[in-house]
């Protein structure tokens, strides 16, 4: 991904439990010209390599070559040597082409500039971590979405990271990698917390190094908030937001994780706006509404998309008054 951008390309993130019918629809919606995969992804591949239209190259990490694919490790030993030329990029050109769960209709493609990840890295460092090149990260999360958008905070600030597996999550694994690396910070989704608090053997280890977790990508139970609380710590960030403001809209800060009356309540919620972002809840002609009215969430700020790709109409449903 990081190469992409050096080179400055769009990157498309897949995530790798894709069906095959899946990968078809997200590489042609995309148009992508380039496709690297991993020896895991071939047998996925190499059946409907015909019916990706727009890929002229694939690229294949590890083992014996599949079809006409390319061996990743001999491309760069063919080209040992030779200088790499970063390409000059603006704060407006397409960096990210980040697709929508597809929860409503088909998955579309959110663009994200350069600015949006940058602004999107930036807000990160201000509201969920104050990191230094001496903290470890973790990702215990697919790097496709989420824990991706959050590389690239450690990535910024030169932190040492740690993946926890090609695929799955293993709360034993889990458990052990940080405490053998003292991992500081990390993203996780809540039912991954619950995992972890629950793990009969979670005493058996110090987590004392754990020092933010940045949590979202769903509601999480007070009663669960709770026990998470008890067993690590004051140390849980909320999260909210969407595909299209990647990881940047509200957040409930660690201080504001109170289980005590009267301000147990806010656990309810999903915080307050971001920094750099204006949060309003609209009715149906767009207007904000009074407070405890039932509305839609208005996002505006430097983390919003630039549209949806080759979607005009639904960029223009989505996108509306700024």
């Amino acid at each position: 991904m990081l190469g992409c951008w050096k080179a400055g390309l769009v990157a498309v993130p897949l995530n790798a439990r894709f069906t095959t019918a899946e990968v078809v629809y997200h590489v042609n919606d995309a148009g992508a010209r380039a496709l690297v995969v991993g020896a895991l992804q071939a047998p996925t591949i190499v059946p409907v390599t015909a019916e990706l239209a727009s890929v002229e190259t694939v690229f294949q990490f590890g083992g014996a070559l599949e079809g006409q694919h390319l061996d990743w490790e001999a491309t760069l030993a063919a080209h040992a040597g030779t200088a790499f030329e970063s390409f000059a990029v603006a704060a407006d050109d397409l960096a990210w082409l980040a697709y929508t769960s597809g929860t409503i209709g088909r998955a579309k493609g959110a663009m994200l500039n350069h600015g949006v990840l940058v602004f999107e890295v930036l807000g990160m460092l201000t509201d969920f971590f104050p990191l230094t090149p001496d903290h470890v990260g973790m990702h215990a999360a697919p790097l496709t979405r989420g824990s991706g958008h959050v590389s690239l905070v450690f990535t910024a600030k030169a932190c040492t990271q740690g993946i926890l597996a090609p695929s799955g999550f293993d709360v034993e694994r889990f458990l052990a990698l940080v405490e053998r690396h003292r991992v500081n910070a990390l993203f996780l989704v809540p039912t991954i917390i619950k995992l972890i608090v629950e793990h009969p053997r979670l005493r058996e280890h110090d987590l004392s190094s754990l020092r933010w977790i940045f949590y979202g990508g769903s509601p999480m139970y007070v009663e669960d908030l709770a026990r998470a609380q008890q067993c690590l710590g004051n140390i849980l960030i909320q999260g909210f937001g969407q595909t299209e403001s990647p990881m940047t809209g509200t957040y409930l800060p660690a201080a504001e994780h109170e289980l005590d009356d009267p301000h147990a309540k806010r656990l309810q919620s999903c915080g307050r706006a971001r920094t750099g972002v204006d949060i309003r809840i609209l009715d149906e002609a767009d207007r904000s509404v009074t407070p405890g009215t039932v509305g839609e969430i208005g996002i505006c700020g430097g983390s919003v998309m630039r549209g949806y790709w080759q979607r005009p109409e639904e960029t223009a449903e989505t996108l509306r008054n700024g």
